[in-house]
């Protein structure tokens, strides 16, 4: 089924489709005759793909035996070893989702990653390595601040949307909780297809560097329309929606409101009808008189 949107929301809807968004100059670590490029950052989105550039150019061609490209994920704690072009060895937590993008014997060591995940977000380190001699290996990598911010943002996600009463006072509330980094805007919409005030809630974390959770609550008067209620979420990457049929017990909605009222008159007339046939047959009953 496909639920109407606000006009104002569609001019988002051209940054939609994306798979992934690097910085136009790359960072470069040169020593000598070589020369290490790689992307600054490089945004991509949770369940999608994204490529981290990294390419290698040297002088030394006659030097260099079996050219490979390795990539590392820095953590607080340590280096993260991920990936070995030569081998194809990938971390467990990378199982099949690397992909080479280039031919890294010839300096290309790009890759991509597939079916993005929140764990993946951080620095990587593209390193070249060569043999000088069968025994000896000498290498190449990005310095320390000339390496690859990986950054995994989250498209809008409606979770969940319910009503909650409060016996005190008779008020009634809908609640619509979403998620998405950066954080989502959200908002309702009532039956009429008008966008209403609400209040919002940061459920969390802090630190926006993580996925954002919200909760926007909407105060139901005995002045708001029934029918159906539209949470909208958005953010750069899209608009999510979902609905929430409203009625109030002892308040039906106005196309009921109709019929009963339609159905009551009917049930009247034929009443009335009934009633006046009642009525002449015992007139004409009494003007007749007892049979003799």
């Amino acid at each position: 089924m496909i639920f109407p949107i606000h006009p104002a929301l569609l001019l988002i809807f051209g940054s939609v489709i994306v798979e992934s968004q690097t910085e136009e100059t790359n960072i470069c670590t040169t020593e000598g005759t070589k020369s290490l490029c790689v992307s600054r950052e490089v945004i991509g989105l949770r369940g999608e793909d994204v490529t981290l550039p990294c390419r290698f150019t040297h002088e030394e061609e006659s030097d260099m035996i079996a050219l490979r490209v390795l990539f590392y994920l820095l953590t607080s704690s340590n280096k993260h070893y991920v990936y070995n072009s030569s081998s194809n060895y990938m971390d467990e937590s990378f199982k099949g989702r690397i992909q080479p993008m280039g031919n890294a014997s010839e300096g290309d060591g790009s890759v991509r990653i597939t079916d993005l995940k929140m764990e993946d977000e951080g620095t990587y380190v593209c390193r070249f390595e060569w043999k000088t001699s069968l025994t000896t290996m000498d290498g190449f990598q990005a310095r320390k601040g000339m390496q690859t911010q990986l950054r995994v943002d989250v498209r809008p996600e409606i979770l969940r949307i319910w009503k909650e009463s409060e016996n005190s006072t008779n008020a009634e509330k809908l609640f619509c909780e979403a998620e998405a980094k950066p954080e989502p805007n959200i908002t309702w919409m009532d039956p009429l297809g008008r966008l209403v005030e609400l209040s919002g809630t940061m459920v969390g974390p802090d630190d926006t560097n993580q996925i954002q959770t919200i909760i926007i609550s909407l105060n139901l008067t005995s002045q708001r329309p029934t029918g159906n209620y539209t949470c909208l979420a958005e953010n750069q990457y899209g608009v999510v929606q979902e609905l929430f049929n409203y009625e109030v017990f002892g308040r039906p909605s106005k196309t009921r409101h109709v019929l009963w009222t339609v159905l009551g008159g009917i049930i009247a007339a034929v009443a009335l009808v009934a009633l006046m046939a009642f009525a002449c047959k015992w007139r004409r009953n009494r003007v007749k008189g007892p049979a003799r």
